[in-house]
């Protein structure tokens, strides 16, 4: 049985993660929860506080759920792309393993210090500046912050994946759920998977279609719905179709 607790302060909710799709932060929190608070022995491993030696598939397991009888799960692509975003964002370190991976939750002992309540000066009362850098946990790095800071203003750059876009001409437009995808991709005749792989995709891309920031995402999917159906039908490699890389372990 889990024992314990972690700390999670409210600014949390700040994060850029929160315009991800919602699985974002379930691996993510799932990661800090399952962390060592103290230095252990796992096979012969030692395991230090703040990290926890784990593979794909216990995440995947660990996070299944059911639609009425149905075990659901998500991919193992699905969990790479997630790790590959918390890598990129400075939030976790993974180390290969010949049985899965050790994962390091950066700054785990800062936001995790017993009888610490610190609060990041940037999220104390009176600060005019809620940054994209928060672990319960957290993270991007101080040469990419200044890259923002840098670009700020350009209308002409595009703006990045998990960047919180500004700009008056992005703000009617909002990223779908994982569960609004996937049961619109099921009603329209095609799989989960492909719901994961659609939003996997244009997270990627920062939500572009092109140059040109995506205004109704589901037109978009009847669009990938359509291709897929066709490329399946002339026996085309759906990962050769989707033309993007993810992680693998």
């Amino acid at each position: 049985m889990c024992k314990g607790w972690i700390k999670l302060h409210r600014s949390f909710y700040e994060h850029e993660i929160f315009i991800k799709a919602p699985h974002y932060r379930e691996i993510f929190i799932y990661l800090i929860v399952n962390a060592n608070h103290k230095d252990n022995i796992c096979s012969g491993t030692l395991i230090r506080r703040g990290q926890l030696h784990t593979s794909y598939k216990n995440i995947r397991d660990a996070l299944q759920w059911f639609v009425g009888n149905e075990e659901m799960k998500y991919t193992k692509r699905c969990v790479a792309s997630v790790m590959k975003y918390l890598r990129l964002r400075g939030m976790v370190e993974t180390f290969k393993t010949t049985r899965g991976i050790i994962v390091t939750i950066c700054n785990y002992d800062r936001y995790q210090k017993e009888g610490s309540s610190t609060v990041p000066a940037e999220f104390q009362a009176g600060s005019s500046t809620v940054p994209a850098e928060f672990q319960a946990g957290s993270t991007i790095n101080k040469n990419e912050k200044n890259e923002k800071n840098e670009n700020n203003g350009k209308n002409n750059i595009a703006p990045q994946e998990g960047d919180i876009v500004k700009d008056k001409s992005h703000v009617s437009f909002k990223p779908p759920s994982l569960a609004d995808t996937q049961s619109f991709f099921t009603t329209n005749g095609s799989s989960i998977e492909a719901a994961e792989d659609f939003i996997n995709f244009y997270e990627s891309k920062g939500w572009l279609v092109g140059k040109t920031k995506m205004k109704k995402w589901e037109a978009a999917a009847r669009g990938w719905i359509k291709r897929s159906s066709q490329a399946e039908q002339s026996n085309i490699s759906k990962s050769n179709y989707l033309k993007h890389d993810h992680d693998e372990f």
